[in-house]
């Protein structure tokens, strides 16, 4: 039996706090809540309003108006409380939109990891995700795993309209966020950009990937302008190959790096970052994260162990660009409102984001 006191077992959670908002908790033990033995394979309902079908994983059924008795103003506060208990990592630089006095941009990478309408709804993970991109200043991010468009219109939505007190207080926000997504055939993939931030972007066109690369991996080609310069991304996410297949993806990607424009894969690459040399032995191109970067580690900030298989690929033009700036976020992405098991403080994605820093003008970098 739990009592609503044994919430002081909760790191950071004494009396005072806990006496904040004890009267809005309660404990039911409801009759009606027991399943007999003969009725376990079938549908069982759990108590705070969630349901699980078939020995699924719990869903809030939204019939049961208000979440475990409270009033929506008191789970409101409930949150800021875990918000301001969530501690952000301290930014040693804010990016100003800038590389030794010569404008620049940063690109960045992220597989958001199943990340769903239900997923995003809650406003730990909806403040992870907002918080961490205007932290380091990036005007692009091409994300990877996102269920449907409607994920990322809740994130700009947020980012142009914040809620949330934490997103409300960065100052250094445009507020003219958009997001593309491509959706055909179950793809994953989308791009969210800052239109009107320190550097004019505009997204010129976004379309599925060559048609030749899907047996190995999902990807969306999306056509940027940023101030006069034109730029194309290939978003991707790579399936697991066989051995006897790298060869073949090695030969598409070779294909793309030899192309005459501002050209950069990035994405999860998967297994591939296993076998490391068929992308570090491409011509005319660069890995730009150090594989050493991006290896295995575990702190207590993250609460999370997972080798980052992310990175960015650039042929020999968009190389020209490179400020030679770049890094993986391992600090601020877990919060106490994001469930961890049957504990709180987790990841709102358990893979690290990476991101490259570009001048805008290739003649800045000389």
């Amino acid at each position: 039996m739990l009592w609503v006191d044994d919430l002081r077992k909760v790191k950071n959670i004494d009396y005072i706090r806990l006496d904040n908002f004890i009267r809005y908790l309660t404990v039911q033990d409801d009759e009606n809540d027991i399943s007999e033995p003969e009725q376990e394979h079938d549908s069982c309902n759990g108590t705070n309003g969630y349901s699980r079908m078939n020995g699924g994983p719990f869903k809030y059924s939204s019939t049961n108006g208000i979440m475990n008795g409270m009033p929506a103003s008191a789970s409101a506060d409930i949150f800021e409380l875990l918000s301001i208990y969530s501690t952000r990592p301290i930014v040693n630089e804010i990016f100003k939109y800038s590389r030794n006095e010569k404008p620049a941009i940063r690109i960045a990478s992220w597989n958001l990891d199943d990340f769903s309408i239900e997923k995003v709804s809650n406003f730990g993970v909806k403040e992870v995700v907002c918080r961490t991109l205007l932290e380091n200043g990036w005007s692009i991010v091409a994300v990877q795993n996102v269920e449907c468009d409607v994920c990322l219109k809740m994130i700009c939505d947020e980012l142009n309209k914040p809620k949330l007190h934490r997103v409300q207080e960065w100052k250094n926000n445009s507020r003219h966020w958009k997001f593309e997504t491509y959706t055909l055939l179950g793809t994953k993939l989308g791009f969210i950009y800052d239109a009107r931030g320190a550097n004019n972007i505009k997204l010129i066109s976004a379309e599925k990937g060559p048609p030749e690369l899907d047996f190995f991996c999902e990807s969306i080609l999306a056509n940027f302008e940023i101030e006069n310069t034109k730029v194309q991304i290939l978003n991707v996410i790579v399936k697991y190959q066989h051995q006897s297949n790298l060869q073949e993806v090695q030969y598409h990607f070779q294909k793309l790096m030899n192309f005459d424009t501002n050209y950069s894969i990035c994405g999860d690459f998967g297994e591939l970052m296993n076998k490391i040399e068929i992308l570090t032995d491409l011509e005319n191109s660069k890995l730009v994260l150090p594989v050493n970067l991006l290896k295995h580690h575990s702190n207590s900030t993250t609460n999370f162990a997972k080798q980052c298989t992310s990175n960015f690929l650039l042929n020999t033009k968009f190389q020209k660009y490179l400020t030679g700036m770049h890094g993986i976020v391992r600090q601020g992405l877990t919060h106490l409102a994001i469930p961890l098991g049957w504990r709180w403080g987790g990841p709102a994605s358990s893979y690290s984001p990476i991101w490259v820093e570009f001048f805008v003008n290739s003649e800045l970098n000389m």
